[in-house]
């Protein structure tokens, strides 16, 4: 597991990334694999020196639909600063954004149900291939 690295250490790095330094002297210098940088810088573009406090562990954001599995799929996993922005809106948005959320959860559900029912339908739809039976229609006779 790597070590952690300071806020400062991380905004120094991004900082001198941005100032046009090249990655490869950053990543030499600094020990750290170039890769995180780019997370580093990334995470710092979106939401400032907030997004270097993260703790190390499973990223957010869409969870694995659970459709397949006979559960309710499920969307995107909102973040804290989403949630956050959400609080500051005035109540008739919240309500319209709340409204908008449960269209789409609906269209999901819809969505899956459809898929299984083709899956059953181009199943059935298959030609046969056991020995012996023709794989398609015999042809029509004029």
């Amino acid at each position: 597991m790597g070590e952690k690295r300071s806020l400062k250490f991380k905004v120094s790095l991004v900082r001198r990334l941005e100032a046009g330094e090249r990655i490869t002297d950053l990543e030499r210098e600094s020990g750290v694999f170039r890769a995180q940088i780019y997370r580093w810088r990334d995470a710092f573009g979106r939401e400032g020196e907030a997004g270097l406090e993260r703790r190390p562990g499973r990223r957010r954001g869409y969870r694995r639909s659970r459709s397949a599995e006979g559960g309710p799929s499920t969307g995107p996993a909102p973040s804290a600063p989403a949630v956050a922005a959400l609080d500051q809106l005035a109540p008739d948005v919240r309500a319209w954004v709340s409204e908008l959320e449960r269209t789409v959860a609906r269209q999901q559900l819809e969505l899956d149900v459809f898929s299984e029912a083709l899956q059953r339908i181009e199943a059935s739809r298959r030609p046969k291939s056991a020995a012996g039976e023709t794989a398609s229609t015999p042809p029509s006779r004029r």
